[in-house]
């Protein structure tokens, strides 16, 4: 014999697998209580009583369960993966050290001028960042029938695809390598580095489509004259494109050595963002029956 259930804002009954039960003998929405099928099924009861006059807010985060008492709907678009960064630039390494050609200190005899300290090397260039996956399309509506009994209070059906996943975030571009200072002792200072260049950033992922609505054909027997089942076919919903990557900024420039060096030259930003991705589309409305009439 089949059950009777309660349906809560916190127990719905969500049908997403061949384990639940979809035959009952009394069903009763409480406030918040909603019916989320995303399977082919047959669902049936004897009565089905509303016992509250609006839908409450629904605790699950789905879009819809807080606006229709039924929701048929495929199931969700996979988001795409974010792109990684660029590698940052390495750092240039230090110049040499001046040094002393020899000679001593001693009275009437000077030391030799040393040598110039080395120029210190440049950082090098930084890497772009990676492109993301795209976002996945919903998945279509699944095909139902809903054999609802007698029906106590306004019941909202909705038949909807599932909604397309987002792209992914473009990988921003790594930083420049830092030129080094380079050292020096007595003699003239070298020069320090250059920075390295900034990567570019990376593209963003396009969205996924949403899902299509399917067929959903809906029984019942008012229990009275306030008592109905109102219907609706919608696309599901399009996912967005990611963000694109950002540049990578310009390596430091390496200091001068002491006694007269000169500085290097910081290094640029890379030149361009990631490239915009594209929003998904809006799937395809399915179509309702209700006692035989389209929805």
């Amino acid at each position: 014999m089949a059950s009777d259930i309660t349906i809560t804002s916190t127990t719905p009954l969500i049908i997403s697998s061949s384990t639940v039960a979809t035959a009952y003998n009394n069903v009763t929405l409480q406030a918040g209580g909603y019916i989320l099928i995303s399977i082919p099924c047959t669902f049936s009861c004897n009565t089905l009583t509303k016992v509250y006059s609006a839908s409450a807010s629904a605790t699950t985060g789905e879009p819809y369960t807080s606006q229709y008492d039924i929701v048929v709907i495929g199931t969700d678009g996979v988001d795409g993966a974010n792109g990684t960064a660029g590698a940052n630039g390495v750092n240039g390494s230090n110049g040499a050290n001046a040094s002393c050609t020899g000679g001593g200190c001693s009275v009437g005899h000077y030391g030799r001028g040393g040598t110039n300290g080395g120029v210190g090397s440049n950082g090098n260039q930084a890497g772009n960042g990676t492109e993301p996956g795209n976002g996945g399309n919903g998945g279509d509506a699944p095909n139902v029938t809903l054999n609802l009994g007698t029906v106590s209070g306004s019941i909202s059906v909705i038949n909807v695809g599932g909604p397309g996943g987002h792209g992914g975030n473009g990988g921003n571009g790594g930083n420049g390598g830092n030129g080094k200072t380079c050292c020096a002792v007595t003699a003239h200072g070298g020069d320090g580095g250059n920075g390295g260049d900034g990567g570019n950033g990376g593209a963003a992922g396009n969205g996924g489509n949403g899902g299509n609505g399917n067929l959903v054909t809906i029984t019942y027997t008012a229990a009275d004259g306030t008592s109905t089942v109102n219907g609706s076919n919608q696309g599901g919903l399009a996912g967005h494109q990611g963000t694109p990557g950002g540049v990578g900024q310009g390596g430091a420039a390496g200091s001068a050595g002491s006694k007269g060096g000169s500085a290097g030259s910081p290094g640029d930003p890379g030149t361009s963002v990631g490239a915009s991705g594209v929003d998904g589309m809006v799937g395809t409305a399915g179509r309702m029956t209700i006692n035989g009439k389209a929805a």
